[in-house]
Order: structure tokens, then C-alpha cells, then sequence
């Protein structure tokens, strides 16, 4: 059980959406992709989203574990095509 009240909890969680949010706001563009799997790939804006919702919550909630697949290396490939692109020149 946590000794911290759910209203300085969901201050916490608030603060950690707002920052979220105006990371998003302020990104100028998605950025590199990188693949993190077979079809699944994440934008520079993503990982940098991910990397300070980490660090505020670590910060803000030292005695909560992080929940998620931990930190991991992205292989770094093209952008992706955009949806319902085709190849050989002929759309239609």
C-alpha cells in the first residue's frame, strides 16, 4: 500500500500528462522513425515522450516501479511509406 494521498497521486499523473501533451505541441515534426519490430515502428517524438514521462514519474513517485518493457534500442530505418502507397510509379 502507498503512504501518499491519491489527490498528490493524481497531481502526479496530471503533471505527467501536461508534460506529455506539450511535448507534443512543441515537437516541429515526428522526426526518424525507427523500427521497433517486424511492422511496428516509433518517431523520435515518441521515444523522447517516453523518455520524459520515465523521468518525471521516477522523479515524482521514486517508491513506484515503472510499468512497460524497460528501455530498449531502436534500429533505425526509413520513414514508412505513407498508407496506401504503391510502388511503380501508378496510383489510382
Amino acid at each position: 500500500m502507498l503512504d501518499r494521498p491519491d489527490d498528490e497521486l493524481l497531481d502526479v499523473a496530471t503533471s505527467t500528462v501536461d508534460l506529455a501533451v506539450r511535448a507534443l505541441r512543441e515537437a516541429p515534426a515526428p522526426g526518424v522513425l525507427s523500427a521497433k519490430g517486424d511492422r511496428d515502428y516509433a518517431s523520435e517524438v515518441d521515444l523522447t515522450i517516453e523518455r520524459l514521462v520515465r523521468e518525471h514519474l521516477s522523479a515524482a513517485t521514486p517508491e513506484i516501479a515503472f510499468p512497460g518493457r524497460g528501455r530498449r534500442r531502436h534500429r533505425r530505418r526509413p520513414r514508412a511509406p505513407a498508407l496506401g502507397a504503391r510502388s511503380g510509379g501508378r496510383h489510382g
